[in-house]
């Protein structure tokens, strides 16, 4: 079988990914364009009032001094236009609130790559006042850490009048290196590299669409851009397409191409917490937020967290969940599970099909059926042995006069003084067994600690072919693909 002269390598799916610096002093064009948001507090006199409050203040670009800002209190917006001076824009603008107005004259002065200071005069409905404040710039989300990528591609390619259309799908881990708001990464083998910029919720990359694989190759036209949406924490969706025109092996060729799919930030650890039975136990949800913040701060580049309400099939969810960011269970990223009350009855009963549970901690566990009893006199066994599994009574009953259950073959029981059926959440997570550490995050450590580095995940091409001349650089993977006619 003869070969088309070229090879595919696809955007978001690679089988390794080689470390490459960014140069932080090369502004791209997508960059410079890329809009800049301060943030900070404010003071406002106007007449006999002062008022303190806090404002976001976003110009358009580096090189546009006009845009909006933002105040916090009551939702006004400002729209602003001015003229640059060095480190100085002199600005004027129009205030569209309950109480409309104008910027009559305003002044910022740029004090370093990471804040500015403010002062402006104008006038609302309630007559003149000054505003003054020093605010900092707004850093862009941190993208760096390695990703599970899934992906479908789409191309058409003329070379010596011929035209064939392909099309393929793959998943495999990749890595992304930061520095600021500049994004990238490195195509193995090849030396082409993507690069690109952080827009508030939104990268752009760009790059070329072909490179020579071997001799011959010389295009006139060569681009590939992608734009993926970074709105979520651990979710990004992407898409992209890319051009190419030239000669190769002295043969006229043109190529086009589309590539989308997802990136799943990969995390060492992922904690589901559970929280209990579908009816509202006082300052219990507050709790949660307590407990979802304190396990995040401990590591939020390897540690993610998620958290499902009460009522229906709280541990489906949580399966699905986790199926979802570690790929099937094809990550190896260590699992948490954290459950009260009717939460914690779920992972007793628990059993996934890809996702290993390596730890289950369950908060004072009651059987949802007998919510009308005291349960303490109960011990439950284990459905599916799997992991580490601890259970955390408390010490007196609480709301409806519930109490837990004792787990048969738990691997740590323990009861926690002064603790009842509703403070028992945020005692687990304040309570030390050292002194220093919370019982969660103790937890949270060992599994940090005990996590390794993944193996690379296998990428199958739907094509393959020799000799190639051209590889399609939709990202990472090279795959060849055949020449029109010429298939066994």
């Amino acid at each position: 079988m003869k070969a088309w002269p070229i090879a595919l390598l696809y955007l978001l799916m690679t089988s390794g990914c080689e470390v490459f610096d960014i140069d932080v002093d090369r502004a791209t064009e997508t960059e410079r364009a890329a809009s800049i948001t301060y943030t900070g507090d404010i003071t406002t006199t106007q007449g006999e009032s002062t008022l303190r409050d806090n404002i976001d203040f976003s110009f358009a670009s580096d090189t546009d001094p006009s845009g909006t800002f933002f105040r916090k209190s009551d939702g006004a917006v400002a729209m602003f236009s001015g003229e640059r001076s060095g480190s100085t824009v002199s600005f004027t603008g129009s205030i569209d609130s309950f109480c409309p107005g104008s910027i009559d004259q305003g002044t910022l002065r740029e004090t370093g790559s990471a804040a500015i200071e403010i002062s402006l005069e104008g006038t609302d409905c309630n007559g003149p006042f000054t505003t003054s404040g020093r605010l900092d710039r707004t850093p862009c989300i941190d993208l760096s850490g390695w990703y599970v990528a899934e992906e479908s591609a789409e191309f058409s390619c003329t070379i010596g009048g011929e035209t064939e259309v392909f099309s393929a799908e793959g998943s495999a881990e990749l890595m992304i290196v930061q520095s600021g708001c500049r994004v990238g990464f490195s195509v193995p083998g090849i030396g082409i590299t993507r690069e690109g910029s952080i827009d508030s919720k939104t990268l752009s990359l760009a790059g070329p669409f072909v490179a020579a694989a071997a001799d011959g190759l010389s295009t006139t036209e060569n681009e590939f851009k992608a734009s993926v949406d970074i709105s979520d924490n651990y979710l990004f969706t992407f898409e992209g397409d890319g051009k190419a025109v030239g000669t190769v092996d002295g043969e006229a060729f043109s190529c086009t191409g589309t590539s989308s799919g997802t990136l799943t930030r990969k995390f060492d650890v992922a904690v589901a917490l559970l929280e209990g039975g579908a009816f509202s136990i006082p300052d219990i949800s507050g709790t949660w937020q307590d407990v979802e913040d304190h396990i995040q701060s401990i590591d939020p580049k390897r540690v993610l967290v998620w958290r499902t309400k009460g009522g229906g099939n709280q541990i489906g969810r949580a399966e699905a969940w986790l199926n979802r960011i570690t790929n099937n269970g094809l990550a190896d990223t260590r699992t948490l599970l954290i459950g009260h009350s009717a939460g914690g009855h779920a992972l007793v009963e628990a059993r996934f099909q890809q996702v290993r549970m390596d730890t289950r901690i369950t908060l004072d566990p009651v059987e949802p059926n007998l919510l009308d009893r005291n349960q303490s006199d109960r011990t439950v066994p284990i459905a599916h042995r799997e992991g580490r599994f601890v259970n955390f009574r408390a010490q007196e009953s609480g709301f409806l006069d519930l109490k837990g259950y004792a787990v048969e073959q738990a691997d740590h029981e323990q009861e926690i003084p002064l603790s009842n059926h509703n403070d028992i959440v945020d005692f687990a997570w304040q309570v030390s067994r050292t002194g220093s550490r919370s019982l969660i995050a103790e937890e949270v450590d060992r599994l940090l600690n005990a996590a390794g580095k993944s193996e690379e995940l296998p990428f199958n091409p739907m094509f393959e072919g020799r000799q190639s001349a051209i590889s399609f650089v939709f990202g990472w993977q090279t795959m060849d693909t055949p020449r029109p006619g010429s298939r066994d």
